[in-house]
């Protein structure tokens, strides 16, 4: 249990992608397993997509992984339809693809176990650790099965926070930028500056009345609620 209080430390908002498959690949060899891969995908109404997708399997493997990685995949994804607990590799479990299983008895992937950590929002990580030699027998792996999955609890919330940031972010930039007059943008540069109404309307050498039409629209096209407000999105928007 010590590696657990070790793993803690190995695990931060601050780390990306890549600083997180490396810290499942070290617990993983802490439970005793060579190699391992992550795929976080993503529920939609359209569909489902894959947002990170990782695995340091053996070179001779990979030759078959680059072709078709769903061949190794799709068996897995099936399986999870049926249980969230973590399961054990079989030749039963790829018995719809049997040189998929063939092809990880000759290239050093020989045993392995899974889990699907579903999450809020659609986003759900599917961890497997494998390894060349040596059956993932029962006691084995009941034994360790707390751990697995206190592991991939840890793998699937830094990798969720990954994926969150990274759709606010595009949400972020697929926003439609408002677009505001030269005028309108005079107005609202002058009341940042605190000018009032009355100021703004002396130094643009326009009407009062003017210069509150511009406001109110600068409010409309802004989603805003006031003129403070609106001056407050303009500057997040770049615009002033």
């Amino acid at each position: 249990m010590q590696w657990i209080a070790q793993a803690l430390e190995r695990f931060s908002p601050a780390q990306d992608e890549g600083e997180i498959f490396d810290a499942l690949v070290w617990g993983a060899r802490q439970l005793g397993f060579e190699y391992c891969e992550v795929v976080v995908l993503v529920e939609r109404p359209g569909g489902r997509s894959t947002y990170f997708q990782h695995h340091n399997y053996p070179a001779a493997f990979n030759q078959l992984y680059r072709d078709n990685s769903r061949a190794l995949i799709e068996p897995l994804l099936e399986k999870v339809q049926h249980t969230q607990l973590p399961f054990v590799w079989s030749e039963a479990l790829f018995s719809a693809n049997p040189d998929v299983w063939q092809h990880c008895q000759a290239h050093g992937v020989r045993h392995g176990v899974t889990r699907m950590v579903q999450g809020l929002h659609g986003v759900n990580t599917l961890i497997s650790l494998c390894r060349g030699e040596g059956d993932v027998a029962g006691a084995e792996f009941y034994d360790n099965v707390a751990d697995f999955m206190w592991l991939t609890n840890l793998v699937h919330e830094a990798l969720v926070y990954r994926c969150e940031h990274a759709s606010r972010q595009a949400e972020l930039h697929a926003v439609i930028q408002p677009h505001l007059s030269s005028r309108e943008l005079e107005v609202l540069k002058c009341a940042s500056m605190g000018m009032t109404s009355e100021l703004v309307a002396i130094a643009l050498a326009v009407s009062q009345r003017t210069v509150n039409f511009h406001i109110a629209r600068c409010i409309e096209k802004l989603g805003a609620c006031n003129k403070l407000s609106a001056v407050v999105k303009a500057t997040q928007y770049g615009l002033i």
